[in-house]
């Protein structure tokens, strides 16, 4: 029968301890800054997209996979499960556009106001949440 090293043993904990363990300070100031961007910068693409269909399911398909991914790695990284499930309803698609029984004329107000929503989605310059997570979670802490 084998019989696992020491230093083995010892190093499988404590990856285990560092993959489960709390995000510092400075990490959840940067990823939750990341979603507060990515929120802003996806509110509008969801909201003005709406009615066309095509364009609309692949902007919520693209920014609900890219959710998922981010929601994913920071459960990974020790966030706290209650923190994810608020961020989860905050980040839904349903939660992020405005709601149905907005009259039409505040639509276009808030499309217009947002006006180059479709050129950021055409040139993709919105906050890919699930990279940027990701990039975040994987840097060595500051010293």
């Amino acid at each position: 029968m084998l019989r696992p090293s020491l230093a083995f043993v010892l190093v499988t904990v404590l990856a285990a301890a560092q993959a489960g363990a709390e995000p510092t300070d400075a990490t959840r100031t940067a990823v939750i800054g990341l979603w507060d961007k990515a929120i802003s910068d996806w509110s509008p693409l969801l909201t003005c997209s709406a009615v066309q269909g095509d364009t609309a399911a692949f902007i919520t398909d693209y920014w609900t996979r890219s959710r998922d991914q981010a929601l994913a790695d920071m459960a990974v990284a020790g966030w706290a499960e209650d923190a994810l499930a608020s961020l989860r309803l905050r980040s839904d698609p349903t939660s992020m556009i405005l709601p149905m029984d907005t009259p039409f004329g505040e639509v276009i107000d808030y499309c217009r106001a947002n006006g180059d929503w479709a050129k950021q989605a055409t040139t993709f310059r919105v906050t890919d949440i699930g990279r940027e997570v990701a990039a975040v979670l994987q840097a060595p802490p500051a010293p």
